[in-house]
């Protein structure tokens, strides 16, 4: 599910088109966004969430677990997510801002579990909780209760591909295959899923390459740093010129 960071990423190239659709919103966005009634989607785990959330923003718990199979890491049947969508008054068809903390994957994984089941119009606020609170918005302990909806969801095979379709396109030169997890991953020097190694051809840019600071995880570890804000995305140049050596125009 990291590849979808390195795909939003890639969205504030010129060329693809998704910068006008602002995949990736800041703080700004958000409270201007609240203005308008903006659904906030808090996708961490609840007793983060009851530690303090942006007000409004409702959670059922942490998403990439709540939605996915533990065994097969996939969606859970379209019907099951159905319930807990709807039990939360979570609508796909709705404008909705998807947060986290600062500079964790959970996020993107909620707007692509938002769009694989419809929706257009979901966000991403990379800064989350963070910056929300480094800004000196408030910050409620008070869970936010929906109305419940009754969903009928219908899964859009577009915004994802399959292996055989990976398969099918190794060869095709208007397709380019970003492999976003660690170089020892890539080069089969650490070994997390079946078989070590990647896919061939597949560009390794490791979706920390997108913080200000990619040592911000370890350093974390090892009490180097005292905060998270190297998590922060870095300008839009840098992000150019980390994706420069791939085409904005192909498929990716």
């Amino acid at each position: 599910m990291k590849l979808m960071f390195l795909i939003l990423a890639i969205g504030l190239l010129p060329g693809t088109g998704w910068a006008g659709d602002r995949a990736i919103v800041d703080t700004a966005f958000v409270v201007d966004a609240e203005k308008r009634g903006v659904m906030l989607w808090d996708v961490r785990g609840t007793m983060d969430y009851a530690r303090g959330h942006l007000p409004g923003a409702i959670n059922i718990g942490d998403a990439a677990q709540v939605l996915r199979d533990a065994n097969s890491e996939d969606f859970l049947a379209t019907a099951k997510i159905e319930t807990i969508l709807g039990d939360a008054g979570i609508d796909p068809g709705r404008e909705i801002i998807v947060y986290g903390g600062r500079g964790t994957w959970n996020p993107y994984f909620g707007r692509y579990a938002i769009r694989y089941f419809g929706g257009k119009q979901v966000f991403v606020y990379h800064g989350g909780i963070d910056d929300w609170r480094a800004a000196g918005n408030p910050v409620s302990t008070s869970p936010t209760k929906l109305a419940t909806l009754p969903l009928k969801l219908v899964a859009d095979q577009s915004v994802s591909v399959s292996t055989a379709e990976v398969v099918a396109n190794l060869r095709n030169q208007s397709v380019q295959i970003i492999d976003a997890r660690t170089p020892g991953e890539y080069l089969g020097e650490d070994i997390r899923a079946i078989r070590g190694g990647h896919i061939p051809g597949a560009v390794n840019i490791p979706y920390e390459m997108n913080w200000v600071d990619p040592q911000t995880g370890e350093k974390l570890a090892k009490r180097q740093v005292s905060d998270n804000s190297g998590m922060s995305l870095k300008s839009n140049e840098q992000l150019k010129a980390l994706y420069a050596s791939l085409d904005p125009n192909k498929e990716t």
